[in-house]
């Protein structure tokens, strides 16, 4: 197994998969989180998470993806991880409805029960 380099400086020199569209998943940092973007020019894009993790399984470069869709992947080994101390992007889930006055009581418990099935990570 390849160990990948474990600093954000040695990211310029590997194949970095990103979406196509523009989403903080594409900022890869040089100095952290709050560092300039290197702007990697990703070769390969995709418009779904799975066809990157499909990639990143092929060896076709790495890839920055939220934990529930790489957990079963990191746990089997299939992937390793890197920078981890700068991986706590956070992206939020909303749900939009039209008026929250006469929020009805279904959609009501609807958004309930979404919150508390988002606040457990029922991957792990």
């Amino acid at each position: 197994m390849t160990r990948w380099g474990q600093t954000n400086s040695e990211l310029r020199q590997h194949s970095c998969l990103n979406f196509s569209m523009s989403t903080k998943w594409n900022q890869w940092s040089e100095d952290g989180p709050s560092g300039r973007n290197i702007g990697t020019g990703s070769r390969i894009v995709a418009n779904q998470g799975d066809m990157l993790l499909a990639l990143a399984r092929a060896g076709a470069g790495i890839v920055r993806l939220a934990e529930f869709h790489v957990f079963e992947d990191l746990r089997s080994g299939a992937l390793v991880p890197i920078l981890e101390d700068e991986s706590n992007l956070v992206e939020p889930i909303y749900a939009i409805y039209q008026d929250r006055r006469n929020l009805s009581h279904r959609i009501r418990v609807f958004i309930d029960f979404l919150a508390a099935s988002f606040k457990e990570q029922y991957w792990v």
